[in-house]
């Protein structure tokens, strides 16, 4: 939302502005419409020098740009199927697109190992180290075998219907 206010004078320069900040949004794939924020433009604004007008424009823009970092956005490193909940052994009724499976690797694991907030335990399965948050499972394995490379693997699926995330690999 983008309220002006301005008089006689100043609403040509509040055309200007509002065109060069929407210009500048969207080189950055943002919409001007999900930034809240208030213009006024006084007569004083009509009578200051270009080097003014600059420093309040480049002002206005260092308070923007927070915005244009808020998400990190990365591309996910894994693969994924769509399955019956029983997938190794599922029932003949069982519908056959009830779960969006998800094994993440690499970076994306590893962000999301890092960001679950629990202590890790050794695995049983894989002798890597496990972190759990309720069916959502991360694994950490420490250059195993001998000379391989760290690697992060998480493990889970999302319950379409229910909108709930269920377990995502057998042991």
């Amino acid at each position: 939302m983008v309220i002006v206010t301005a008089d006689r004078r100043g609403i040509g320069v509040v055309t200007k502005m509002l065109a060069f900040i929407a210009s500048f949004m969207s080189i950055f794939n943002l919409s001007i419409a999900y930034i809240p924020f208030v213009i006024t433009v006084p007569e004083l604004w009509c009578r200051m020098t270009m080097a003014c007008r600059k420093l309040l424009t480049a002002l206005l823009l260092s308070t923007l740009t927070p915005l244009l970092w808020a998400a990190d956005w990365k591309p996910i490193d894994g693969i994924y199927a769509v399955t019956a909940e029983g997938y190794l052994d599922p029932a003949e009724s069982d519908p056959k697109d009830s779960h969006y499976r998800l094994q993440l690797q690499g970076q994306s694991a590893e962000d999301l190992y890092l960001a679950m907030k629990v202590e890790p335990e050794v695995d049983e399965c894989t002798g890597g180290w496990a972190k759990n948050v309720a069916q959502m499972q991360c694994l950490f394995f420490e250059r195993e075998p001998v000379g391989s490379a760290r690697r992060y693997e998480c493990h889970f699926s999302i319950d379409i219907a229910k909108q709930s995330i269920s377990y995502g690999v057998a042991c």
